[in-house]
């Protein structure tokens, strides 16, 4: 399972590790550039989340107890980037669930609020608001008060459908009008 821009790997193995491990099935977690801790170290997002991804597939593959012919990927948020796109480039992912797929970053980080935000606004931000951004802004590797640099970041950020040959599970979530958190 692979998050995404607000989460640890601690974190996820509360979303299917235990189910995972009730039906039999090896669970693994990491954090990838960009997330955990690792943004402190410098290590940020990159569009080419499959490199990192290819080391992961390498360890795991590495590893007695794991069946070469049902490795699976599970990407929850941008980990719903991350794992197809590592799918697109690495044949040894057999299927892949995504949750929800980020086919293009770019265009999604365009249109959030926070990008064309002005010094002013920024400033009338509450302090959780604030905090929110400026980590994301550092996960990408975009300096903390300059949140419009975002979308930029973002370009290359991107996977092709077409190229995805393993089965893929898209899971999709409504989110009320009304009930955004302001990012």
């Amino acid at each position: 399972m692979i998050g995404g821009g607000e989460t640890f790997a601690e974190d996820l193995i509360f979303h299917i590790a235990p189910q995972a491990h009730d039906r039999g099935y090896n669970f693994m977690t990491v954090d990838l550039p960009g997330q955990g801790l690792l943004p402190l170290a410098g290590k940020t997002f990159r569009p080419d989340m499959n490199v990192p991804m290819k080391a992961v597939v390498d360890y795991a593959l590495s590893r007695p107890d794991v069946d070469p012919k049902r490795l699976a990927g599970y990407g929850y948020s941008g980990g719903g980037g991350f794992v197809p796109q590592a799918a697109m480039h690495d044949p040894r992912i057999k299927a892949i669930a995504m949750n929800s797929a980020v086919v293009d970053a770019y265009p999604l980080f365009s249109t959030m609020p926070v990008v064309p935000a002005t010094k002013k606004e920024i400033a009338s931000w509450t302090p959780f608001h604030g905090s929110i951004v400026r980590a994301i802004c550092r996960r990408w590797g975009v300096p903390m008060d300059k949140p419009s640099g975002l979308a930029e970041a973002n370009k290359g950020y991107t996977f092709d459908p077409a190229k995805v040959t393993v089965p893929a599970l898209i899971i999709v979530s409504i989110r009320r009008i009304g009930s955004a958190s302001g990012f």
